[in-house]
């Protein structure tokens, strides 16, 4: 799991979450840099693929460069759904980013029997909500006194997933789990 910070140095804003097989900072094809920092979580993977090759590859493959404009959009759209979650309170927006993660991991085959990884500590969740560690605490507490879910040892065991997602109003669709009819259909199908 990586965090996306606006700034190198002293602890700043996070403004967005990676989860493995994210592609992190696709705008950079367009723009040509970062603009913030990536940190990681706990250890990981990266694959680096130069900028000029990967113009290359979306300019010669329209599936390609549909798939990461896609990918792009549904940043956006996680970004949208971050701000909109900050009207909550407490308790249901820390939902929200549990429920967030939990599908996008689930997406890549990372949840088993509704448990996964979760290398972010409390204090972690306290800075990514502007709150105080011990709120990020009572709140915390309150969701596993409510049976929502279990936080041990850097993982996370939700029971009933429906439930929870009830409890913080948290909707799937903004995390685009379809994929566009160009991307699937090959040459061969068409009427």
């Amino acid at each position: 799991m990586a965090l996306l910070r606006s700034e190198a140095g002293a602890p700043a804003p996070v403004s967005g979450l990676y989860v493995p097989a994210d592609t992190p900072d696709l705008a950079s094809i367009v723009l040509g840099q970062l603009g913030h920092d990536i940190v990681a979580q706990g250890s990981c993977l990266v694959q680096r693929v130069p900028l000029d090759a990967l113009r290359e590859l979306a300019t010669n493959s329209p599936g390609l460069a549909l798939a990461l404009w896609r990918r792009t959009a549904m940043d956006a759209q996680i970004h949208r759904a971050w701000l909109a979650a900050a009207t909550l309170r407490t308790a249901p927006r820390i939902a929200h980013l549990i429920c967030e993660i939990h599908a996008r991991l689930e997406m890549v085959g990372l949840v088993r029997n509704g448990c996964f990884d979760f290398p972010l500590e409390q204090k972690d969740i306290a800075h990514m909500l502007g709150i105080s560690k011990a709120h990020a605490n009572r709140e915390i507490q309150a969701l596993r006194s409510q049976g929502f879910l279990n936080w041990y040892r850097h993982k996370i065991e939700i029971g009933e997933i429906d439930k929870l997602r009830d409890f913080c109003g948290f909707n799937l669709a903004y995390l685009s789990f379809y994929r566009h009819p160009l991307e699937v259909q090959r040459p061969n199908d068409r009427a």
